[in-house]
């Protein structure tokens, strides 16, 4: 399945596409293309205002105790 986010702001300090506005495609779950303007048809694509994109986030203090328990 592939996705299009139109007009996203990229958060990666290791990218060249750093604090810039793209297009991003997105296919089976990675990053196929970014670019100024991506132009494709029959996918699903979203536009944004005031929105980011960037690698994922991994909570390393995140607890998860056993099913019941809090």
């Amino acid at each position: 399945m592939k996705v299009l986010f139109k007009s996203v702001k990229v958060v990666d300090k290791h990218s060249k596409w750093n604090n810039q506005i793209v297009d991003v495609l997105i296919s089976s779950g990675r990053v196929e293309k970014i670019a100024k303007k991506i132009a494709v048809t029959n996918i699903k694509s979203y536009e944004f205002k005031n929105a980011c994109i960037s690698p994922s986030f991994v909570d390393m203090n995140a607890s998860i105790p056993e099913p019941g328990l809090s």
